[in-house]
This record gives structure tokens, sequence and C-alpha cells, in this order.
């Protein structure tokens, strides 16, 4: 039986303190030259013991035996030490030394790339602040998840004797007051014998991925399931069925994206670049659980190290990672960069979180709720209370992802009885779906989040209704918001009726734009299932204008309705139009809102 299990981090005795010692640039025959004090201040140093280490290393320089090059050398562990007790000005003093001595031009990159991270100024804004005991323990927490709107987290506890297994899924809630509540073990079924981990969690907080294959008679298997939700009970993980998957690495890390679309993974494969690369998936719609063959994201992210822990942020662009094998402070930084196309090719180049979040240690596992302005992630920073803990950090600018706003509410009958209905969302000017999410089955209860800077359309379906559709227009929007929106879908029978809210007309005309098509496209699609309805297509305008002027643009709008369905295949005997001018206001015409409300399509069932 396959299983798989979470980076706990290198113990502090073993980690690597900066690249530059990764990269193999100390002299191998120091050794040979040096006393041995110097391999006791290199004992210190990578113990953590930065002060005592200092003094052994200043103590080596005095040594005769000590020439040019082993001075250097020592220098880099003496900026190494800096670093430890950030003491920036002094890393910078030692390892401008070193640069000044340095001959291998990629030597003097890397460290002109390390002086860039120490001497960068602070952003007071920034805060870190290890979670406390609620959440942290003797023991290590490790992949924090926290949901997009900031009040969950979840994250795995290695060891804890009590536990399902060795690492168990556990969770904590934000209070009104801004604290954790204590730590509860979320489990069966997400938890068993083996190493389980939540990797991603939907939007609406009812749909988890989750770290590995979920049997049946209780082992687990290599990849990935996800694990829904319904009246508050998770239900068991059903696997992910992606083309081609394996992983040489008994390590796992992943992220999905918040349109449930993309799946993020660091694997060991091969043709890969290093230790561990990180690769993408795509969902295939076709209803069958299945994905495809992981992707390399390229040499813009991957490197000849370990590339893991990744982390899509809800923007859909922004990733965040951990990496060993680029210019850092500690074992593995974290870095941050922008996808630039839909190839998942083309990436900017990553940047360091630098020296205010990263340490002389461990960083990994970064996770972001939706407004951006925090992260959590796993570090082995002293000062915690085991050998890694989850801690925030207020984010600078620099290192956020872009704005989203999250729009949330409650699917319902018109008698305010919740549904659990799908609700797929696409951009107005090209008809691209940007996810799809299911409101709760027993609240209705429902949320997504959405890009700034473009206007979006939405569809609610279920089995047995008519679907109800609106639009939501963030073109405008710059930053961080929350809309509230409630949903209301009404049960097929005859008489029903519903809006077409997203079928659009040229101001003072009666021509349909483009942005329509995905809503008539719904709407052909609805008549093809159910073959034996005949509806009626109503026009309605606001109060401005003549009594006939009005009449007439609401019936050459309904008249365009059923034109471009007769056109794509639907029998015009099925189809009856009228316009009622402004007849039948349901808002208030004396506001624009009002009259927007006013001027709309309805299609309503005539006959079964």
């Amino acid at each position: 039986m396959l299983h798989v299990e979470f980076h706990r981090g290198l113990k502090m005795t073993k980690r690597m303190i900066i690249l530059i010692v990764a990269l193999g640039l100390l002299s191998t025959e120091l050794c040979a030259r040096i006393p041995m004090i110097f391999l006791r201040g290199k004992q210190h140093l990578e113990d953590g013991r930065y002060s005592e280490a200092l003094l052994v290393f200043e103590q080596s320089l005095k040594d005769p035996l000590v020439d040019e090059r082993d001075e250097l050398t020592i220098r880099r562990e003496m900026a190494n030490a800096y670093i430890g007790l950030r003491d920036w000005q002094s890393a910078e003093r030692e390892l401008r030394a070193v640069l000044k001595g340095a001959r291998d031009e990629r030597q003097k990159a890397i460290i002109e790339e390390l002086i860039a991270i120490v001497s960068a100024p602070e952003d007071p804004s920034v805060r870190k602040i290890n979670l406390g005991p609620a959440v942290n323990s003797q023991y290590d927490e490790l992949a924090p998840v926290i949901s997009p709107d900031g009040r969950t987290l979840f994250f795995i506890v290695d060891g804890q004797p009590e536990g399902f297994g060795r690492q168990d899924i556990f969770f904590s809630t934000k209070t009104e007051r801004g604290d954790w509540t204590t730590a509860q073990n979320i489990g069966r079924p997400l938890n068993t014998e083996w190493h389980d981990g939540i990797l991603s969690i939907s939007p609406s907080g009812t749909s988890a991925l989750v770290a590995g294959v979920y049997n049946r008679d209780g082992t687990k298997s290599s990849g990935f399931s996800v694990a829904q939700m319904a009246g508050g009970t998770w239900r068991f993980p059903e696997p992910l069925n992606i083309e081609n998957y394996y992983n040489k690495n008994r390590l796992t890390s992943a992220s999905m994206s918040q349109c449930g679309k993309f799946l993020l993974m660091a694997l060991e494969r091969e043709g890969g670049y290093g230790d561990l690369d990180i690769y993408v998936s795509r969902a295939i719609p076709d209803g069958r659980n299945r994905w495809s063959a992981p992707m390399n994201l390229g040499s813009d992210i991957n490197t000849r190290g370990a590339d893991g822990t990744p982390f899509l942020a809800s923007d859909g662009k922004t990733l965040y990672f951990s990496s060993n094998g680029r210019v850092g402070l500690g074992s593995h930084d974290m870095y941050k960069s922008v996808r630039l196309d839909d190839s998942w090719k083309n990436w900017s180049k990553p940047v360091n979180l630098g020296k205010q979040i990263n340490t002389p240690g461990w960083d990994a596992y970064y996770t972001i709720p939706a407004q951006g302005d925090v992260a959590y992630f796993v570090s082995s920073e002293a000062g915690g209370y085991g050998g890694s803990d989850i801690w925030m950090v207020t984010l600078p600018h620099t290192a956020r992802p872009g704005a989203v706003v999250t729009v949330s509410g409650r699917v319902m009958e018109p008698d305010s009885t919740p549904v659990g209905a799908t609700i797929s969302w696409e951009k107005l000017a090209t008809g691209a779906n940007v996810g799809s999410v299911l409101s709760d089955d027993i609240t209705g209860w429902y949320m997504i989040v959405l890009p700034v800077g473009e206007a979006f359309g939405y569809v609610a379906e279920k089995s047995g209704y008519l679907p109800s559709s609106a639009h939501l227009d963030l073109s405008q929007v710059e930053a961080f918001g929350e809309v509230h929106h409630d949903i209301f879908i009404t049960p097929i029978a005859r008489g029903a009726q519903t809006i077409l809210k997203n079928v659009f007309f040229d101001f003072d005309k009666a021509t349909l734009r483009p942005e329509s098509i995905g809503e008539l496209n719904r709407v052909r699609a609805f008549l093809e299932d159910n073959p034996s309805f005949i509806v009626e297509i109503a026009g309605h305008t606001d109060s401005i204008g003549t009594v006939d002027y009005n009449l007439r643009l609401s019936r050459d709008r309904a008249n365009a309705v059923a034109e471009w369905l007769i056109e794509n295949g639907i029998d015009e005997r099925r189809l009856t139009v009228v316009g009622y001018g402004k007849s039948h206001p349901i808002a208030d015409n004396a506001t624009e809102e009002g009259r927007q409300e006013n001027r709309r399509v309805i299609f309503k069932i005539i006959d079964m």
C-alpha cells in the first residue's frame, strides 16, 4: 500500500543556512588548513547558536594559517550567523567583503542577489505572529489551509499520540475578537490510520481537496481525493482520476484553484528539473471527475532543487511556493510568481518574499485568504512551541496577490426554502467559465471568489427548476470586497417564470449584444431538454417614452430572442412572443436602478 506524508522541515542540526552553502561555494579544503575551531563554529551555526558561532569565527580569523581565500569562506559563514541573528547591517557588511574578493561570476551573482535581500528596507506594516497554544503544540504543526473568508484554519498535527494516525487533520476557527479557538481533530472519515491532510478548501468551505486516495477497506494510496460536506458532515472522499499520475517522492503537497478547474502539485517525475517540481493538471469537463496528465510548469518556476508547497491565490494567477534551489535566507524560502498567460508555462521571475517573512530556518506552506492582506505558513523559527509552528504575517503590498471579491448568499425558492443548486459563473465579455459552486443542500449557502476588473454572469441550475441568472459588474472595482447576493430559483410548473437577466440589447434598440449568447444558449438547451414545453417570451420596458413606443420596443426585443432560438433549432410553434411595454413595472421608475430592473425579458412556461 502506498501512502504520502507531509514535509516536517529540516531539523536545525541539518538545515542549510543560505543557498551559497547548498551550491557548494564554500571551500572543501578549508578544514585541512584552518584549526578545528572553525568546525566547532560551523556546528554552532547549524544548531542555531549564532552568537556562539560568531565568537568562534572571529577567533578563527586571527589564526596565522588563514589565507585570503580562507578568510572569505569564514566571512561567508559569519554572514550566515548574522542572518540568523537578523542583524542585517552586519550580514550585508560581511557579504560585501566576500563579493569584493569573489572571482567566479556565478558566485558574484548569487552573493549580489543575497545582498539585495538583506539590504532591502523593512516595511513597518509587516508583523509576524505565532498563532499561539490554541493552534500550536509541542508537536509539529504542518500544512495550514485557510478558508477564503479567513475564519477557519485547517492544518496537520504530526505525532500526537491521541490521533487516528501519525498525521491528523485539525481545525480552528477565528472568533469575533480575532482569537483562535482550541484546535479540534476533524475526525473520520477524513482522518485515518495513515498520513492525512487537507490541501485546499473551496470558497464555500463545503469541498476539500485531501491527500491520498481513500479506499473503502480503510487503506490509502497515492493521489488526491475530494470530500464534500453536507449539513455540517464530511462525506467519504472520492478520488481524482488524474491521467498518468505517479509520484516517486514520499512527500506531497498540492493546491486547487478557487474555480476548481486547476490542480497544482509538487511531484517527483521523470523528465523533471530537480528533486521536486511543481506541475498543473486541468479538470476535464465530462462529469467523470477526470483530470489531465500533470504538466510541468517549466524552468520559470522549477529548479534543480526541491520546489514545493504550491499555493495558488484566489486571483487564480499568483503562485506562492517554497524552494531550496534559489537564493534565500534559509533551507527553504517562500517565493511569489505571477502567471502571465493561460499556457501555465510563462511566469514572472519568482521573487523572494524577503527578510521580514522568510527566516534562517525552513519556511513553507503559505496559505492566504481571499482578502490577501495576511498569510499563514509553517516555520521552524526559534521561539515556537514545537519543531514546526503555524505563524501569521501581515503582507506588504508587494507580496499580496491580485484583488478579488467574494460573493456569497443563499439559493432559495421564492418562499425561502433552501435549494442545493449548481451556480456557474462566466465572463460576460467572452463567455469563458470561471468556476462553478454547489450551494448547500440544507442551508442553501454558497460562496465564490471572483477577480476584480471584469463583468460576470451566472446561472443557478437544478433538475426540476427553472434556471435563474443575473450578472455582477466588477469592471470598475480595484480592491477587495464582499458582496452578499441571494439567488431565487423557481420550481418548474405551468405558469412558472424567470427573468433572463443576462440578455442584453443595444441602447434604444432590439439588437442582441454578444454578451447575451451564453444566456440564450442555456435557454435553448433547457427547451431541448424539455421538448413538450410551450413558453412565452415577454418584453418589458421602463416608463421613459410613449406607450406606443415602449410597446413596440418591448415586442421587438422579445421577438429578437425568439428569432435567435428559432435560428438555433427551436420550433417556432413552441414560442409565443408578447410585448408589455411599461405596463408591468416591478420597481420604482423614479430611479435609474429601478428603471434598469423594469427593462427585462421574461421566460414563462405556458404549457407542459
